[in-house]
């Protein structure tokens, strides 16, 4: 019987593995960075009346599995009701918050990605 041997197999899947898992250690990061960006531009035109709000914003990993994900957001019970208030007028800050800058960032941040998983491979 004829057949086809492959060698080297196990070796090229380890490094396949090392590879995938820095490219999502990489993305990881990225991410990250990305959310504590998002979580700024938020926090300064978070509406302000004793500042709990804003100062419960937040910036977390948030790993699904081995998808890198990340979650920006405010602890304050009240923030979806703030965030989308639209009738509400407000001294300081304005209603959404988090949406907006996300909004008109969204390129910059998967530029941002996109180079450092870029730059990695570069590095390989």
């Amino acid at each position: 019987m004829n057949g086809v041997k492959l060698e080297g197999f196990v070796e090229l899947t380890k490094k396949l593995n090392k590879s995938i898992s820095k490219i999502s250690d990489t993305v990881q990061d990225a991410l990250l960075d990305c959310g504590n960006d998002l979580q700024q531009k938020s926090v300064d035109i978070t509406p302000v009346d004793t500042g709990a709000l804003r100062s419960s914003a937040f910036t977390e990993a948030d790993r699904q599995g081995k998808n890198p994900g990340v979650v920006v957001g405010f602890e304050e019970e009240y923030a979806i009701y703030v965030h989308e208030n639209l009738e509400a007028h407000h001294t300081v800050g304005q209603a959404k918050f988090l949406e907006q800058p996300l909004q008109e960032n969204t390129d910059k941040y998967v530029g941002y990605v996109r180079d450092k998983v870029q730059d990695l491979i570069d590095k390989s």
